[in-house]
């Protein structure tokens, strides 16, 4: 019903029309120890990028999208796991953490990046319990997102108003909030 707010759009095609360099840092830190009847394991990965777009060929992108594939993306990332396995009972805690990020209108904007919105920093947590019974079948409950985590609510019109978008769509770990699941496997 609101297709008219596409008209005067402009189609995208595929062009070597800039450069991007992207520099950072990645640490990854695991260990393990014996723990009862297992074995738990921890793993901590940590990420910091940063992104520069240069060299832009006229006309081939606009400042809103040099400012989206710079800032779109958070420059610092981590998760946290901790892992535990035995013969038969197995469990999982993951921590996610994920740096703030901003982004423009895109293409419902007026193609200068004068208009931004910064979302804050989330972390969310996934956990996942199983059992392993007659050697061959495993039954496991778990969440992802656990606390129900939302990014921060969108506030451009279009997206927000016309689309009926309430979270931003740009959000490096989707905007579902809270995922469960129950599983039943089989190993032959």
């Amino acid at each position: 019903p609101n297709a008219d707010v596409l008209l005067g759009s402009s189609a995208s095609y595929f062009t070597n029309g800039f450069d991007t360099e992207v520099s950072g840092i990645d640490l990854a830190v695991g260990s393990w120890w014996e723990l009862g009847e297992g074995i738990i394991s921890a793993d901590l990965r940590y990420n910091y990028n940063e992104q520069k777009i240069r060299d832009v060929i006229d006309g081939a992108i606009g400042p809103d999208r040099v400012y989206d594939l710079e800032n779109q993306v958070p420059e610092e990332s981590a998760v946290f796991t901790l892992d535990y396995s035995s013969d038969a009972l197995a469990g999982l805690v993951r921590v996610n953490y994920y740096g703030d990020w901003s982004t423009t209108d895109g293409i419902f904007g007026d193609g200068t990046a004068d208009t931004t919105q910064t979302y804050g920093s989330e972390v969310l947590v996934d956990v996942e319990l199983s059992y392993t019974f007659l050697e061959n079948y495993t039954v496991a409950v778990g969440g992802e997102n656990i606390f129900d985590e939302y990014p921060d609510k969108e506030t451009g019109f279009v997206a927000s108003e016309v689309f009926g978008v309430e979270y931003a769509i740009t959000s490096p770990f989707g905007f579902n909030g809270a995922f469960w699941y129950a599983r039943l496997a089989a190993s032959f």
